[in-house]
């Protein structure tokens, strides 16, 4: 499977929510919903294909990112833990809160995919998945009571 169809990544504001995570079963997901007001919280959350809330929608009018990839998309230590990782065991749909710092840091990340996306530089898809396993790696440091 070429990595344009392992991969996809949208703003949550372009796109019909409920059209596309029924296209998108059985692929992880990390969506970044940011906060209603300056300062607001921003919220992460991740889904794997057998977790709780895959295959629905997030809720309409959210302002945000999403990401969906397979697990062949990713680099192949990355996908040897990817069931390890706490936000993706089986099972579970965690989500997560960031503060305002947390969360420009990691839209920006988001920004960044969006833009290689559209791009012809033809190792994107390596630089796309460097970008998703940054925002991973993020997440494991600002909350590392969830390696436990």
């Amino acid at each position: 499977m070429s990595p344009a169809r392992q991969f996809y990544v949208c703003r949550l504001e372009e796109i019909d929510n409920a059209v596309l995570h029924q296209q998108r079963t059985g692929y992880h997901a990390i969506s970044l919903i940011a906060g209603n007001t300056p300062g607001a919280v921003s919220t992460l959350r991740f889904c794997n294909p057998q977790g709780p809330l895959a295959g629905e929608p997030l809720p309409k009018k959210q302002a945000g990112f999403a990401c969906y990839f397979n697990p062949a998309f990713l680099s192949a230590g990355m996908h040897d833990m990817l069931q390890s990782l706490p936000m993706f065991k089986k099972g579970t749909s965690p989500v997560y809160f960031l503060n305002p710092a947390q969360g420009s840091h990691i839209r920006r990340l988001f920004e960044k995919m969006l833009e290689e996306v559209n791009n012809n530089y033809i190792y994107k898809y390596e630089l796309l998945g460097n970008y998703l396993a940054t925002i991973i790696h993020q997440v494991l440091k600002i909350q590392p009571s969830i390696r436990e």
